[in-house]
């Protein structure tokens, strides 16, 4: 699994998501909540805790989330980072414990620390039969085309 850093975003933040989510129908109903996405793009990545504030401004904590309540109560420093981020989120679904999950994946691109988009780049769907089969039911990821733009394409299935 590897290091990795932590990227929230803000109650006040929270619609860059749901715009991003709605260029394409993926259903964002279990992302009104936890917030809390995992990043390999931002510094090192050294277990910080990074922040997307309601203007859109990402701030680093002082501190490493070992220990999520000593983030909390750390000072927070501007970040001036300026590039693509890419960040994701796993939630599991029910019957737990048995693969059945969703996969978020966004692409955020910040200039002098401060976000400029979001896309939503990658989303699959995971079910899992009564027999104990994992079914992939929805695949899908965001391509760049050679003119820039971008593009949906559905990714079928494993077989």
């Amino acid at each position: 699994m590897g290091l990795f850093n932590k990227i929230f975003f803000e109650p006040e933040a929270i619609h860059h998501l749901q715009e991003a989510a709605l260029v394409f129908p993926i259903p964002i109903d279990s992302l009104n909540e936890a917030m809390e996405f995992q990043t390999k793009d931002l510094e090192g990545p050294y277990m910080y805790k990074y922040v997307v504030d309601g203007e859109g401004n990402l701030w680093r904590s002082e501190s490493f989330w070992l220990n999520d309540d000593d983030a909390e109560g750390a000072d927070r420093i501007k970040d001036f980072f300026h590039g693509d981020v890419t960040f994701y989120k796993y939630v599991p679904e029910e019957p737990a414990g048995l693969g059945a999950h969703r996969w978020y994946s966004f692409m955020a691109r910040f200039t002098d620390g401060r976000l400029q988009w979001v896309k939503a780049s990658q989303y699959e769907r995971c079910v899992v039969s009564e027999s104990g089969e994992r079914i992939y039911t929805d695949r899908y990821r965001l391509d760049r085309e050679a003119d820039g733009n971008f593009i949906w394409r559905r990714v079928e299935p494993d077989k």
